[in-house]
């Protein structure tokens, strides 16, 4: 039986990963898309055996994708299993009336979300192979980019350092390939609009190294642009990340191809609020993953609630580096426009107010406080 292609469309990076670890023991290729318009596209280029389509996205939802789908002529026969975060009979009703074969209601596991796939389509577990361990997130990694604009350069190297990776990024090729042989990457992008098949070049020049034979070579490219992707497929090119390329973008891309294990330390969500929580020691390797989770969630919060909260209360000190982070948190959320509050006890705020950029900063005693304060300036 031939390898089964499932496309997952969802603008969470949470749910991918745990959509991405359900098929990972079975013999399925799963590719992602992160909204209605990349599924659509998607759709057309890959021609998916079934399509895992969420209801809520930004830029386009579930349900007009579906009807798109349904519309099309080549793509209404793929089958399409929606997950939704509403039970209701309403709900259920209207994504019934579209023509969806199933629907998995969030939160879900991975045994929930494969019972209901193996009613719409059969798939077998992989046969045992040698295959290379997956790699920790927490493991350093270099990264090169090799892109001919230059916007997103300065954000991708910052990003990276969120994860302890370490980003070189070049807009020229004869210059990337120096850096690759100085520093080897374990993972590379390539712009696939460079002229001249410098790109393929590129990949070409760099797997005379023998050091570089096994790097991945991912390829930048837009989602149409199909008869590119073609092209690098075949001259060697692993897989591919899609533009516009941002810090974010790249981040997810790594964690997909090397099947690292994204589930958050520190991040839970209640209610729909995303709450980061302080642990009681705050190390190096901490601050860290507290640095990359908050970017998860601050793009979900933006998407979804509006609302982060940052927990403090296992802290009873609170020393420069930490107070910086508070302050560089709070600051992000506001140039995203999403509200957050930071909890906090009595003798973490004694302290926090004796540094000048917290010192009018407020802190709410319970998490019931802080919702209560996002909700009038909400509403205000």
């Amino acid at each position: 039986m031939s390898t089964k292609k499932i496309l997952s469309v969802d603008d969470s990076r949470m749910v991918q990963t745990i959509v991405g670890k359900t098929f990972e023991p079975y013999d399925v290729t799963v590719s992602f898309a992160n909204n209605g318009e990349e599924c659509l596209t998607a759709a057309a280029r890959e021609m998916p055996d079934l399509i895992i389509l969420d209801v809520t996205m930004r830029v386009m939802d579930g349900f007009e994708a579906l009807t798109r789908l349904k519309a099309d002529a080549a793509l209404k026969g793929i089958p399409v299993i929606m997950l939704t975060a509403e039970a209701g009979m309403d709900n259920v009703m209207k994504i019934a009336k579209l023509g969806v074969r199933d629907y998995v209601v969030k939160p879900f596991t991975k045994e929930g979300l494969m019972e209901r796939v193996q009613r719409v389509i059969t798939v077998k577990e992989k046969v045992a192979t040698e295959e290379t361990a997956p790699r920790s997130i927490e493991e350093r990694l270099n990264v090169l980019v090799l892109d001919e604009n230059t916007t997103a350069h300065e954000s991708i190297k910052a990003v990276m350092r969120d994860y302890s990776w370490n980003a070189v990024c070049c807009s020229q090729p004869k210059e990337a390939a120096e850096m690759a042989l100085k520093t080897p990457p374990d993972i590379c992008f390539v712009s696939l609009s460079l002229p001249n098949r410098m790109a393929q070049n590129f990949l070409h020049a760099i797997r005379s190294d023998e050091r570089l034979q096994r790097a991945p070579v991912l390829g930048l490219t837009r989602p149409e642009d199909v008869e590119a992707q073609n092209e690098a497929r075949s001259a060697g090119f692993a897989h591919f990340a899609m533009r516009p390329v941002s810090g974010e973008s790249l981040v997810d891309a790594i964690v997909q191809h090397f099947k690292m294990d994204h589930t958050p330390r520190h991040l839970s969500v209640e209610n729909g609020v995303h709450s980061l929580n302080f642990p009681a020691q705050l190390t190096p390797s901490t601050l860290s993953t507290l640095r990359r989770e908050f970017r998860d969630a601050l793009r979900n919060a933006t998407a979804s609630s509006g609302k982060l909260l940052l927990d403090l209360t296992a802290l009873s000190h609170a020393e420069t580096g930490l107070i910086e982070l508070v302050v560089s948190f709070t600051e992000e959320c506001a140039a995203r426009k999403v509200q957050t509050r930071a909890i906090a006890s009595d003798t973490f705020v004694e302290k926090a107010r004796c540094f000048a950029e917290t010192a009018d900063l407020p802190f709410y005693k319970t998490r019931e406080e802080a919702l209560a304060s996002c909700k009038e300036a909400l509403a205000a």
